[in-house]
């Protein structure tokens, strides 16, 4: 997310390809003399490029590094007001450009047409961006957890069709996963879906305050284990949602 659209506190350095980013490191080191001694300084490892670790340690040639990566998620996990209001900002919008896609699906389209609506239909609903390149798979496509839209498949009577994607909105993603069946739907698949709703429903029934993460996805877990369509559970239950999709 661009810094310019966060209520950020601190100091931006920030470089162009064609000045290089040795200045930018350099102000950074003048605009802080108290880390010129022995300090330490906690860096975001798993989103930091080598090289940028490597010219701190030359700017500030005494300090020990270390991964804050576990205490820098910990404060991002909990959400200020704000953050709230544009994370539902960006459902919304979400929401209503799925609603919006679907008053123009038909039988006959491809996964391709399909997604380029959807695409339109976002940014018409005011999406900043994209959380993520939309996945629409109709058919054997839709069993693919990342599958891409084909040209050459045109949906059929019968078919699944899964959407999944999410609008961007003042740098905060939504995520939303919905799967629809074109015209009708087999006696099989309408039981997997609805074994799949409920455990999603037992999952909310089980959010409320004070409960840890953990215990929402054992309860969701449970849930599928005990169906009769246990073998196919393949992955946890869910994930944050924020300036990072997952």
């Amino acid at each position: 997310a661009s810094f310019s659209t966060l209520a950020f506190d601190g100091l931006v350095f920030d470089w162009r390809d064609e000045t290089g980013y040795e200045d930018a490191f350099t102000s950074a080191a003048l605009s802080l003399p108290q880390l010129a001694g022995h300090c330490h300084i906690g860096l975001e490892a798993r989103r930091m490029r080598v090289f940028e670790k490597m010219v701190l340690q030359n700017v500030f040639p005494k300090a020990d590094f270390s991964d804050a990566h576990e205490m820098i998620s910990s404060i991002r996990v909990r959400k200020s007001a704000d953050e709230v209001t544009y994370l539902k900002k960006a459902i919304k919008i979400s929401e209503a450009a799925l609603e919006s896609t679907l008053l123009e699906i038909f039988i006959g389209q491809t996964e391709k047409e399909i997604e380029s609506i959807l695409l339109q239909k976002l940014f018409s609903h005011g999406a900043d961006g994209l959380s993520f390149d939309p996945i629409v798979a109709a058919g054997d496509n839709s069993a693919q957890p990342h599958a891409q839209a084909r040209e050459s498949y045109k949906l059929k009577r019968g078919d699944a069709l899964l959407i999944d994607f999410g609008a961007k909105y003042k740098g905060y993603n939504a995520d939303i996963t919905r799967t629809f069946f074109i015209g009708e739907v087999s006696d099989f698949d309408r039981a997997f879906y609805n074994t799949v709703l409920d455990a999603n429903r037992t999952g909310i029934a089980a959010t409320r305050a004070g409960v840890s993460a953990h215990f929402i996805d054992d309860t969701v877990q449970c849930c599928l284990e005990e169906s009769k369509f246990s073998e196919f559970k393949r992955h946890k239950t869910g994930h944050g949602l924020g300036l990072d999709v997952h």
